[in-house]
């Protein structure tokens, strides 16, 4: 293994620029997903399919209480201004914050593969989620409006139809797999 010395300035200028990039991470808003609205950039491939930076950033917001608590349960960490770029036994919570996203955004994107291999989903883009999410809200208003029971919100948010979405997606490839597990194992 080789080592690399920087330079002075070198140092500061790359400190200078992490610290830049990581109030900036801190402080962008979570960007709304809709169609006018959102980063459409992949950050990652999952066999090909994109994860993109809309996804990843819904996985840094679900992700950010957990990261906070965990740094308060292990170091004692409080709120402060240099919270996310602080290191904490050789940790910083913002890279533990981006790593869990990524982790999340990768588990996510295989599950949602897997659904589609089984037919489970039949399009796993982010656009067309939107497109779902818009049609399923103007079933449920006309529903309501013709006086029809409807389960659950009047509304979906787009976070919760996801979640429901991809719990549904879940359920469904669980079944057909003990379907097909069940079957070999009878067949023998």
């Amino acid at each position: 293994m080789t080592t690399r010395k920087l330079s002075k300035s070198s140092v500061w200028l790359i400190a200078g620029m992490t610290v830049i990039a990581a109030i900036a991470f801190i402080f962008v808003e979570r960007p709304v997903f809709s169609k006018t609205n959102r980063s459409d950039d992949p950050m990652a491939t999952v066999n090909g399919e994109p994860i993109l930076l809309s996804e990843f950033q819904r996985a840094v917001q679900a992700n950010k209480a957990r990261v906070i608590d965990y740094f308060h349960e292990k170091y004692g960490a409080g709120q402060s201004a240099s919270f996310w770029t602080e290191t904490y036994g050789g940790e910083t919570p913002l890279e533990r914050l981006k790593k869990t996203a990524l982790e999340e955004s990768v588990n996510l994107k295989v599950q949602q593969l897997i659904a589609k291999e089984q037919g489970v989903l039949t399009d796993i883009r982010y656009d067309v989620f939107l497109q779902n999410l818009e049609g399923e809200n103007e079933r449920r208003a006309k529903a309501i409006e013709n006086h029809e029971v409807v389960f659950g919100p009047a509304q979906y948010t787009e976070d919760a139809y996801f979640e429901y979405a991809m719990m549904n997606a879940v359920l469904s490839v669980k079944k057909n797999w003990r379907n097909m597990t069940g079957n070999r194992t009878n067949r023998s």
